[in-house]
């Protein structure tokens, strides 16, 4: 068990948490990739608003901080919901990575198929390989 750490301190998270409004059958990417060079994983969060539907939430990598080349990194999650906030969570490893041709950025995409534009937000984060020390 790890003592006296922040979660700040085990991962680096990013965040769009200020509600979107994303249309049904649209793609929302993140806007920022995150560098995960010597990070072990990586988790993609969508979260949407009274939903009634499903949401899809899907890793991405790239070779750029803008998301240059992007594509699927690891299995999209989805996840459905009956008037309530829905979650889905994406999760993916190193090893997924296309480090061969210089994939070294993960963002995320969301969607849903609820009918209506929805209220989303969108977290993700790294793992690193080495745990902090205690204090």
């Amino acid at each position: 068990m790890i003592q006296n750490v922040s979660v700040e301190e085990l991962a680096l998270f990013d965040a769009d948490p200020k509600p979107q409004s994303l249309a049904t059958a649209s793609n929302l990417d993140t806007a920022t990739f995150l560098l995960v060079q010597g990070y072990r994983s990586f988790i993609g969060i969508g979260i949407v608003a009274d939903l009634t539907g499903t949401v899809t939430v899907q890793l991405l990598q790239a070779t750029s901080a803008g998301g240059a080349g992007k594509k699927a990194l690891g299995s999209a999650a989805t996840e459905a919901g009956t008037g309530a906030t829905v979650e889905a969570i994406a999760k993916a490893c190193e090893q997924d990575l296309d480090t061969a041709n210089a994939f070294y950025y993960v963002g995320m995409r969301m969607s849903h198929n609820h009918g209506t534009a929805r209220d989303v937000a969108a977290v993700w984060a790294k793992v690193p390989y080495n745990k902090p020390a205690s204090n």
